[in-house]
């Protein structure tokens, strides 16, 4: 799950990588303990926003027609992702 600011690094590497993440389901309401133990496919990257008391999670994935580019480059872009967000406040729960 990453913060908005994450979020937008993390899919600054994906396009860079010509993987684009999509929008592709309606986002989960509730508290962070409910969204947490909520089940997301594997293959999603979650975006994490604080709405009043509650908390929206949307997931993001990629088209099918690159899911192969996706599984092939994931732990290539979080390597990378987690190289520029370590000095970033408050980081969210890790890719």
């Amino acid at each position: 799950m990453l913060s908005k600011e994450e979020f937008d690094i993390f899919r600054r590497i994906c396009r860079a990588k010509g993987l684009d993440l999509c929008y592709f389901s309606s986002g989960i309401s509730g508290s962070l303990k409910q969204i947490e133990g909520y089940a997301f496919e594997d293959d999603t990257v979650i975006l994490l926003e604080k709405r009043g008391w509650d908390y929206l999670a949307v997931p993001y994935s990629v088209a099918e027609w690159q899911k192969r580019d996706w599984a092939s480059n994931y732990e290539q872009i979080k390597t990378e992702f987690h190289s520029r967000t370590t000095s970033l406040p408050g980081q969210s729960t890790p890719v």
